[in-house]
């Protein structure tokens, strides 16, 4: 009786899940598709036409990082199309990245629910997974770092930050691991081989039962 509740409980916790990935999926596909409707936009618009609108303040000019806004006024801002494509193909990158983990999380917890654990797909799936984050444990230093020379191309923030007293130089480091994730990406890597030794040892058992 409490085996039965318990798979129970479990069985509605994974219903949940898949529920709650259903709805961060169509979020990150609805985010992808605008970012690129704006890509196209991008490409189709002219650098003057932006700046001008810039200009006569029909559009706001700033910059977002952890919390902090920043607007600025319409004469510092220096609209640069090579820059702005080049960012918004890498964030429809990370975007599809993204996208792809859910959705590889999502079948595997499909395919728990419909009582498949230790299968082939299932140890593929996670090994994917895995390759999704260490992909992005190694660009996401250099990502980040992309979009904030990016700003600073069409805003001169760096000049600005040398004129502080305290400030010495600006630099953008374009290189680097993100150690956390790329440890994360390990282990979820290891888990998934587990499942494929599993997937192996399930085979081997019901074939000689």
């Amino acid at each position: 009786m409490e085996k039965s509740l318990k798979a129970k409980k479990f069985q509605t916790l994974l219903k949940v899940l898949n529920v709650l990935f259903s709805l961060l999926l169509i979020l990150t596909g609805i985010g992808n598709l605008l970012i690129l409707l704006f890509l196209g936009g991008t490409l189709f618009t002219s650098e003057s036409f932006i700046q001008n609108l810039i200009n006569q303040g029909s559009i706001s000019a700033s910059i977002g990082f952890n919390g902090l806004k920043i607007f600025m006024e319409e004469t510092t801002f220096h609209y640069d199309k090579t820059l702005m494509v080049i960012s918004v193909l890498l964030a429809l990158l990370y975007g599809c990245v993204i996208f792809a983990i859910l959705l590889l999380v999502k079948r595997f917890i499909q395919s728990i629910i419909n009582g498949g654990i230790f299968t082939l797909k299932n140890s593929r799936r996670i090994e994917w997974i895995a390759y999704c984050i260490l992909f992005l444990s190694v660009t996401i230093k250099g990502i980040a770092a992309y979009f904030l020379y990016s700003m600073n191309e069409m805003v001169q923030l760096a000049d600005l930050l040398q004129e502080v007293e305290w400030v010495e130089s600006v630099s953008f480091e374009f290189f680097g691991i993100h150690w956390s994730m790329l440890l994360c990406g390990l282990v979820i890597w290891t888990i998934g081989y587990i499942f494929r030794y599993g997937t192996f040892l399930q085979e081997e058992y019901d074939a000689t039962v």
